[in-house]
């Protein structure tokens, strides 16, 4: 259902941001993410991701690889897959459970993960929580299920 995705782990250590005291972060120990080719229309698989150093990423060949960083959660209560902005999500929770009108699509701005909901697309709803978003923290003990990604299934959500 989904392509495999060329994750990249670096260590914050390497980043060069410390805590005061000089041990490194408190929070875990790498940030991951996965990259769209905007050319290709796919997720770089790990063969792409070999070619993809000929390509001379520093560059981002004229903004053509779109980067997004994993959340810190999973699915199904934590069992499941990684979630990574720009999933398209369901959770067992109103408003984003199947049967409602909207979806939850993870974002990341400001160094802050959100679950913005979306109208689903042919929904046939009324109210106004079209964009209201939450901190993805506050869903951690639904059950979130991802069906989609932006890029590869735009048709989930509303135009």
């Amino acid at each position: 259902m989904f392509a495999v995705a060329a994750i990249w782990k670096m260590n914050r250590n390497n980043l060069g941001g410390r805590d005061p005291k000089g041990r490194g972060y408190t929070m875990g120990s790498e940030m991951e993410f996965r990259m769209w080719d905007t050319e290709e229309k796919q997720f770089m698989n790990h063969s792409r991701v070999i070619e993809s150093k000929v390509l001379d990423l520093e560059k981002n060949g004229d903004g053509r690889f779109i980067y997004q960083q994993y959340s810190g959660q999973k699915e199904c209560n934590g069992k499941g897959a990684k979630l990574f902005a720009g999933d398209i999500i369901v959770t067992d929770q109103y408003p984003l459970r199947e049967e409602d009108g909207y979806v939850g699509v993870i974002e990341h701005d400001d160094g802050v993960f959100w679950l913005t909901r979306r109208m689903k697309s042919g929904a046939e709803v009324r109210g106004m929580s079209d964009g209201i978003a939450d901190y993805l923290y506050e869903h951690r003990e639904n059950n979130i299920r991802r069906i989609g990604t932006i890029f590869e299934n735009p048709e989930l959500l509303e135009v």
